[in-house]
């Protein structure tokens, strides 16, 4: 729901407030997040943050963060019984393309202010935690073999 509001010269110059809207895409975004192969997820994650038109409200960032936070088991259920090398080839993909959208997600400068202003340091929270844990399931799925590479550095 936008609200605008009216003041004695007319609408008030801010435009309306949209914090209370949510986009259609984020919601069947939401519906199928949990039910969806990891694969699957970071598509339609993609999909959401692909196209820069379209609209993503402060509470559709807070709810996306907040599913994100499930990625790091998801990535290690999906890939622990892999060989060594699938393993790390499957788990370094993922990794980049989560860089990659917290890369897309912290350029959205204007949609974290449209957080409720109490909520945005839990939000934030739980984006680092979800760097972090990514980075840990790379680690663990690195074997002594395989050079190691910064996939967060290059695209953050």
């Amino acid at each position: 729901r936008a609200r605008w509001s009216c003041e004695n010269s007319g609408w008030s110059r801010g435009g309306p407030n949209l914090r209370e809207c949510r986009s259609l895409d984020i919601m069947n975004l939401k519906e199928k997040f949990n039910s969806s192969s990891i694969k699957d997820t970071m598509y339609m994650l993609e999909q959401v943050f692909s196209d820069r038109e379209k609209e993503i409200f402060g509470e559709d960032l807070a709810d996306v963060i907040s599913m994100m936070t499930s990625l790091p088991d998801r990535v290690h259920t999906a890939t622990r019984f892999q060989s060594e090398t699938a393993r790390w080839t499957a788990t370094k993909d993922l990794v980049e393309k989560s860089a990659s959208l917290f890369d897309r997600i912290m350029e959205l400068n204007e949609t974290w202010h449209d957080i409720v202003e109490k909520r945005r340091p839990l939000v934030g929270t739980h984006l680092l935690s979800t760097i972090d844990g990514l980075g840990l399931i790379l680690a663990d799925a690195m074997a002594e073999k395989i050079d190691e590479q910064s996939v967060i550095g290059k695209n953050m």
